[in-house]
This record gives structure tokens, C-alpha cells and sequence, in this order.
């Protein structure tokens, strides 16, 4: 029901502004998530690496979400366990 009526009014330049509006929201939302999820690794270089790799792969590489993120959350999985790992041998 969205899709027909987005195709029967996406030439109204109204229906056009509100929703270049909604992704700029949505844009906004986004990024203040990550930010507010990643704040306190802020600290670990690999955590704000995989962040960057992550955001980079997906909106400029335009690869797919899914190998993405089982390969930059695989490896900081592995830098947690290992950190982890080395943190309680101490």
C-alpha cells in the first residue's frame, strides 16, 4: 500500500521535500546511535576501526550488510576475546 501510493505521488514535489526531509532524519538518527553505542570504546583503536571500516565497507564500497558484519563483528569478537583472554592471564 506504501509502495503504490509513493509511485502515485513521488513527482509532487511536497511528497519529494517530506521525504528527502525523513532521510535526513533518519540520516541524523543513525549516526547519533552509532555514536552513542561506540562512546565508550572510544579508547580501543580496534573498536573505532572496525566502526570506520564498517560505515566505509557499507556506504561507500556499497557491499552487502550481512558479510560486513560477520566479518568486522567476527574480528572484534576475536579482539575482545583475545584482549579478554590476555587481561585475565595478568
Amino acid at each position: 500500500m506504501a509502495g503504490a501510493l509513493y509511485f502515485k505521488f513521488a513527482s509532487n514535489p511536497f511528497v519529494y521535500g517530506a521525504l528527502r526531509g525523513c532521510a535526513a532524519g533518519a540520516l541524523g538518527l543513525t549516526l547519533g546511535n552509532a555514536l552513542e553505542l561506540t562512546w565508550d570504546e572510544r579508547k580501543s583503536w580496534l573498536s573505532v576501526a572496525l566502526v570506520a571500516a564498517t560505515g566505509l565497507a557499507v556506504s561507500l564500497l556499497h557491499m552487502p550488510l550481512l558479510p560486513v558484519l560477520a566479518i568486522f563483528g567476527g574480528a572484534g569478537i576475536l579482539g575482545e576475546w583475545r584482549r579478554a583472554r590476555k587481561g585475565s592471564a595478568a
